[in-house]
């Protein structure tokens, strides 16, 4: 839309894009002004539901004429696309604010008292936020802030009425108070239990907000969704005097209110509020002052003491006289203290100053949405990014200063690039490239940085290259090769060609993302499954081959980068293991393995690559928002309803009765379809519960968990569809994706997807777990509906660059391997008849689903969406009804520096 007039309106350029909008900076051709137009994102245009929700966010806000909040100018209609015209801001949201140390006082109380202005003429209008957090929140140059996003406002009273017209035709899962919306982290106990809600609830988050500006951290941290809300519901945060010694205890006693679980113990109103913080702030003012400022006593300046004065020194050294060995002793005391703090003010400091982006700032430099992969020159003047539009991926080449752009490769229909990274000369771009949608055989290229044709150098690679200090070798890692089950750990000589395998061993322990050490003298990996751990770290001496474990982690680490001086390692931890969703940065100490987090937020980050002075990273930093949708299955799945209003769906089940059991960020829930209601399940000691699928009787519930007293492992689990009567079934290092099959006796699952694991099967009762295919899984397993075969995606071990789709019978465990008709993603479900399967194909930056019969007659495309991407897809038990998980995920470019004291 760059340079085009919508309206009376120019576009200039694109601001960001998120879920729910995407924002370009236009000029108004009319009043000669700047501002922001927000429009509907493509695929969502056409959606009523999330059109009357658009609509209801600019009514609701430009109903509020306040400073602090965003000013809506008008709703316009033009080329049958609806948009929101509003001020345009400069400045940088909370949320980028705060991913560094906590926030002066002094500017979190102004913000804090801005923000409970806004919010008592919005309450006292009766609209309620319900989204208050750091995102929603901006801080323009001239230190005034902004609060924006009004899409999950809830009206009451007169503005209920005011917007009648708007809001009685909306879906049920709009405005139910059973729904739960907002962002999970800030949520109040009421939205967190999908309570009917009240103002109070934005104060609530405001205390998280500001709790969050104080501290540096979120008052309710996890690792994921469900402890999270098992924090906002059962746990009180720790003070924030406490994290920060340096906050005066009243501002403990105002966030302490704020947060309260109890509404009628929070604090009642915004004025309330408002009246807390300013008299908080003139206590400290005025305190400040009368300090610097308080008269000098007249004796303190005389050049003669007084008689009291004299009478009091002759009294002390006539004591002191008699005492000198309790005086030298009190001495030497007093000094031994003052040597003892001063040297840990100096330990604390010099402790500070070593550890690694203990401080740091971050700034976003891509505000696109579609960067797939980032790498950063070794000067840290570049970053090659992997771009994803309608024409197909490519890559590109920024200047980070000048923010110019430069394609180093054009798009090609069917490719997928990854493992970008730079030569230590910084002269070529190496990458590795998915050819004619076979994504699990990668070609590795190189591209000069100047331009100029690629060369291939590799035809088989699995991991991201690591370059010894020399720059002459790279070493690099491939699965089943060359025989299946065995991987290899490879060095590459650029000088020769000729390369030498290090390691092998077998898929199930696979290293992955080799690392080479600063030294040169030992190459590092993330292992899968080290004894009893989930993941660790492992030493590869390059000279022997010799390896030595030196840390282990109930978590999976990617993405490895060697700070410079070889003291330690940054990585990616991901906290959910079956999906690789929230990441954060972590950094672990080498040789002795101490761990710390960089990153604490609310934040998913995505790729990552440092500098090579290790002073800067550069991160990709996403942002999913998917929901479910329903229709039947014999009409057009464009224009199917959506049930669900999360933006926080993963994957689903059907019941036999037609009800849907929901998987998301937050934990398992039951979906009423016609409702939209969430009520959550509770899965006892299973934590991170995801995959739901219920069995054909209706009782059972299969899904995979973690233990919450374990090593962290993810294991296959089952509970009554009523409650309780949990149970685990499985105890590997790593089974997830499981689904009951049709007569309700066994359950499929995946061991080790990510590392080429196996399809297994294993009884209701978790006896007799057994593998059905020698072939590796690359895909979730599936289930047919008449009981006879099982599917799966598989490497093609028989044609190397070619994805089977493996098909089980699951009476004589023979496999069959099938050609994909389309370029394929990820999962195959099979039809409600159980003579086809249906599969995810990516075509021209939007994913859709095709139609292949088993007996090999043509497929068919059955969906036609313009764009996003699909999560998860079924048929109803009775087939009449058809389930779709579609969203989008925006992912942009930020570096992270770090701000050494």
């Amino acid at each position: 839309m760059l340079n085009q007039t919508i309206s009376h309106y120019r576009i200039l350029s694109q601001l960001g894009k998120g879920g729910m909008g995407v924002v370009y900076e236009a000029q108004d051709l009319t009043l000669g002004r700047r501002v922001a137009l927000k429009f509907l994102p493509q695929e969502l245009a056409r959606d009523q539901a999330a059109l009357d929700r658009f609509l209801l966010e600019a009514r609701a806000a430009s109903a509020l004429n306040h400073p602090n909040i965003c000013t809506i100018h008008a709703v316009e209609n033009a080329d049958g696309r609806s948009f929101i015209a509003m001020e345009l801001l400069e400045g940088q949201s909370l949320d980028l604010k705060l991913l560094g140390p906590p926030m002066p006082l002094d500017r979190m109380l102004d913000i804090g008292i801005q923000l409970a202005d806004a919010l008592d003429v919005a309450h006292t209008k009766g609209i309620i936020h319900r989204d208050i957090k750091p995102a929603n929140i901006f801080l323009t140059q001239r230190g005034q802030i902004k609060i924006l996003d009004f899409g999950l406002a809830k009206l009451t009273g007169a503005a209920e009425t005011d917007t009648a017209g708007l809001t009685q035709d909306l879906p049920a899962h709009l405005t139910s108070p059973g729904a739960t919306v907002g962002t999970v982290a800030y949520m109040s106990p009421e939205q967190a239990r999908g309570e009917q809600l009240d103002p109070r609830t934005d104060l609530f988050s405001l205390g998280a907000v500001l709790y969050q500006m104080a501290t540096g951290q979120l008052p309710f941290p996890g690792n994921t969704s469900a402890v999270i809300f098992n924090g906002i519901l059962e746990r009180s945060p720790a003070p924030v005097t406490q994290v920060n010694p340096n906050l005066p205890p009243k501002l403990q006693e105002v966030i302490a209110k704020l947060l309260e679980k109890d509404r009628d113990l929070r604090c009642q109103t915004a004025a309330e509020l408002r009246g807390d913080l300013k008299r908080l702030k003139r206590d400290l003012e005025s305190g400040r002052s009368s300090t610097a400022s308080a008269p000098v006593p007249q004796s303190s300046v005389s050049s003669a003491p007084t008689p009291a004065t004299s009478s009091s020194s002759s009294a002390v050294v006539a004591a002191a006289r008699q005492h000198k060995f309790g005086v030298s002793l009190a001495i030497v005391v007093a000094l031994a203290f003052a040597i003892a703090a001063a040297y840990g003010i100096y330990a604390f400091l010099s402790r500070n100053r070593t550890q690694p982006f203990a401080n740091i700032s971050i700034t976003k430099i891509t505000e696109t949405g579609n960067i797939l992969g980032v790498a950063m020159s070794p000067d840290g003047k570049y970053i090659a990014t992997v771009i994803d539009d309608v024409a197909g991926e490519s890559l590109w080449l920024r200047n980070i200063a000048t923010k110019s752009n430069t394609q180093v490769i054009p798009p090609s229909p069917g490719s997928r690039y990854q493992f970008v990274c730079f030569s230590p000369d910084a002269n070529y771009i190496y990458f590795a490239r998915a050819e004619s949608g076979n994504y699990s055989f990668r070609f590795l290229y190189r591209a000069p940085v100047l331009g100029g044709a690629p060369e291939k150098l590799l035809q088989d690679i699995d991991s991201p290259l690591s370059f010894s200090p020399d720059g002459r070798e790279f070493a690099y890692v491939v699965w089943n090769d060359p025989v299946v089950g065995q991987y290899r750990l490879v060095i590459h000589s650029l000088y020769n060609g000729q390369e030498r395998t290090l390691v092998t061993g077998t898929n199930a322990q696979a290293f992955n993302e080799p690392k080479w050490s600063p030294n040169g003298k030992v190459i590092v990996s993330s292992l899968a499954h080290p004894g009893n751990a989930v993941a660790g770290l492992v030493t590869v001496d390059v000279a022997t081959g010799k390896q030595r474990v030196f840390f282990t982690f109930d978590h999976y680490l990617t993405r490895l980068a060697w700070l410079p001086d070889g003291s330690g390692l940054l990585a990616l931890q991901y906290d959910q293991l079956a999906t690789f969703a929230d990441a954060q940065i972590v950094f672990i100490s080498y040789p002795d393995g101490r761990f710390r987090r960089i990153t604490q937020d609310t934040n998913t980050y995505d790729d990552l690559t440092m500098s090579a002075d290790g002073h800067m990273i550069a991160a990709l930093l996403r942002e999913d928002r998917s929901d479910l949708y329903l229709g039947p299955a014999t009409s057009d799945p464009n224009n199917f309803r959506q049930a669900s209003a999360t933006g926080a769906a993963k994957s689903f089940s059907w019941t036999p009765d037609g009800r849907v059991i929901l998987g998301t960020r937050s934990g398992l829930s039951r979906l009423e379809p016609a409702s939209g209601v969430l009520t959550p399940i509770d899965t006892g000691e299973a934590n991170a519960p995801e995959s739901p699928s219920v069995c054909s009787d209706g009782n059972l519930l299969i899904f995979s968990a973690i233990a919450a007293h374990g090593s962290g492992a993810r294991n296959i689990w089952r509970m009554n569809l009523s409650g309780g009567g949990l149970k685990q079934l499985t105890s590997g290092g790593y089974d997830a994706f499981p689904v009951c099959t049709a007569d309700g006796r066994s359950v499929l699952y995946g061991e080790n997807i990510h590392f080429g694991g196996k399809l297994m099967q294993i009884s209701i009762d978790g006896s007799s777990p057994t593998s059905l295919s020698p072939d590796p899984m690359v895909s979730l397993p599936s289930a047919s509906p008449d009981g006879r075969l099982a599917a799966f995606v598989t490497f093609g071990l028989d044609q190397p660059g070619t994805d089977r789709l493996a098909v089980v019978d699951l009476t004589t465990q023979e496999t069959q391997l099938l050609q994909f008709q389309k370029t394929h993603s990820r999962n195959a479900w099979f039809t409600p008849d159980s003579k086809a399967v249906v599969y995810e194909i990516s075509e021209k930056g939007a994913e859709n689903l095709w139609m292949q019969p088993l007996d090999g007659s043509p497929g068919k495309q059955i969906t036609n969406f313009p764009s996003g991407h699909i999560s998860d897809f079924h048929w109803s038990f009775d087939g009449k009804q058809m389930g779709i998980i579609r969203g989008r995920t925006d992912s942009d470019v930020v570096l992270i520096c770090d701000s050494k004291q």
